[in-house]
């Protein structure tokens, strides 16, 4: 890979361009149930008096949470125990828009963006074409532009104000592995101003394909995007729920857990691997490592309900029942040198910032609030769960979920809950916001049953660009770092 008038980390500055719509397919599977009626996602909002007391209504609480678990449906917000969320007392939907700023009341100035085209000739190079070509718009820093490529000219590309072009080439070798490359060209002076090639073997096609998408949005913006990566998220039915893991493209979508495990929480740790809690045949919830059946010993007794990982994976966080309460405890990667670092009946959903700052979901009264260290920082009179921190180029934000009785909406407000913006806008349940490793996209799940309907999606972080990547409902939705291809 060799840059050549654009260097690494500086961003070509781009004539902007205009909106356009989604290209490309997406991974389909069925539709999921709603949850049967009368399921109570609500938790007990006193602390018990003596410690008999204490330990019986946690155990209560867990009992409560396991089975919550196994009877309600994906769509439903929150119903696993790492995220279920108590009910708000009197709540009204139109409340959460008086008191929270809109995206689009925050951003009055439309959205101009540099126009793009992807261009390759036949075979595997379309193919890796659609997948770069989607990349781009789904990175919402392009208006990604088709003509009848690879026959247009440089001057009717010229005519639809597109910037940049992307030429892309996939070669077969005899030693059936392939040489891919790109090249990014300014279509005013013609030069190729960035250009990345690999060998890859097949397996590493869709791979390679995202790398150089990142690639490319390094190129043109600064700062290298996210494709590279997966994202993971519990899905399922009944007693049936089960660890999926999904490209950032809504491809590829695959079942990661046993159908005995009642799975929850899952997480990227060291290495990129994959862990979850799971609870077999109705026992407590444990630790488990993907594609080993037996659970992790993490020196500790008692049912777990939450599970997070340091963007760097030295650390650790797992929401654990004690006597006391569901508290956090923090620890190495390695699943000791823990420290309690909650004193709340409830605390789930824990989520660390790049220096190692907590945040998570509790319980001090009656509604679930977001705490970052000891503060409650999200906004009050309101539940609100899954908490997670977005590293944007400029700067960090936190990023929730907050919900009244008839429906849930992204929030995203600083790291001290000041100036909240709600991100989402339509009718629905929009849930479990996970951050890319770039921190300029937001995937989450919707039960919208406007537009493209309910699924998975991606947003940029100021709310714009929504875009449906995969017709999937879930919860302990997590994106993971970056991939990288072997040299």
């Amino acid at each position: 890979m060799r840059l050549t008038t654009a260097q690494r980390n500086k961003p070509i500055v781009a004539e902007p361009g205009t909106r356009s719509p989604q290209s490309g397919a997406v991974s389909t599977v069925r539709r999921r149930r709603a949850p049967a009626a009368g399921v109570d996602h609500s938790l007990p909002d006193r602390t018990p008096h003596s410690s008999g007391r204490r330990r019986c209504a946690l155990h209560a609480v867990a009992g409560g949470l396991a089975t919550l678990l196994l009877s309600a449906g994906v769509s439903a917000p929150d119903p696993d125990p790492a995220h279920a969320s108590p009910k708000p007392a009197a709540e009204s939907d139109a409340g959460l828009g008086e008191l929270v700023v809109t995206a689009s009341d925050k951003l009055s100035v439309s959205l101009v963006l540099p126009r793009i085209g992807v261009v390759a000739d036949d075979g595997d190079a379309r193919r890796m074409r659609n997948l770069i070509a989607r990349d781009l718009d789904l990175s919402g820093e392009f208006e990604v532009i088709e003509l009848a490529a690879p026959e247009a000219t440089a001057d009717q590309w010229r005519e639809e104000k597109v910037r940049f072009l992307v030429r892309v080439s996939v070669a077969s070798r005899p030693d059936r592995r392939y040489d891919g490359g790109v090249e990014l060209v300014d279509v005013v002076s013609q030069a190729v101003v960035f250009e990345s090639r690999r060998t890859l073997d097949a397996a590493q096609l869709r791979g390679g394909g995202h790398e150089f998408s990142d690639r490319i949005i390094e190129a043109v913006t600064g700062d290298l995007g996210s494709f590279h990566s997966r994202l993971t998220f519990v899905g399922g039915d009944g007693k049936r729920r089960q660890v999926h893991v999904i490209d950032p493209d809504g491809m590829r979508l695959e079942t990661i857990s046993p159908p005995e495990h009642v799975a929850a929480a899952p997480a990227f740790g060291p290495n990129e691997q994959l862990f979850y809690l799971a609870s077999v045949e109705r026992h407590p919830f444990r630790l488990f490592r993907a594609g080993m059946a037996e659970p992790v010993d993490i020196g500790r007794s008692g049912s777990l309900y939450g599970l997070a990982f340091s963007p760097d994976r030295k650390s650790s966080a797992l929401s654990i029942a004690t006597p006391e309460g569901i508290r956090v405890i923090v620890g190495r990667a390695s699943f000791d040198g823990w420290t309690e670092r909650t004193g709340l009946l409830l605390a789930l959903h824990p989520s660390f910032d790049s220096d190692h700052q907590l945040a998570y979901a509790g319980t001090r009264k009656r509604l679930q609030r977001v705490y970052v260290g000891e503060r409650a920082v999200s906004i009050a009179g309101y539940s609100a769960s899954s908490p997670t921190f977005c590293h944007h180029p400029g700067g960090t934000r936190l990023v929730y979920s907050v919900g009244t009785r008839r429906s849930a909406h992204i929030v995203v407000s600083d790291l001290r809950g000041r100036d909240p913006v709600r991100l989402t806008q339509t009718r629905g349940r929009h849930t479990a916001p996970a951050c890319s490793p770039d921190g300029r996209l937001i995937a989450f799940f919707s039960t919208r049953t406007s537009g493209e309907g309910p699924g998975l999606y991606v947003m940029r972080l100021d709310g714009r660009r929504p875009r449906k990547i995969a017709d999937v409902l879930g919860h302990s939705l997590r994106w993971s770092n970056r991939n990288t291809l072997a040299p």
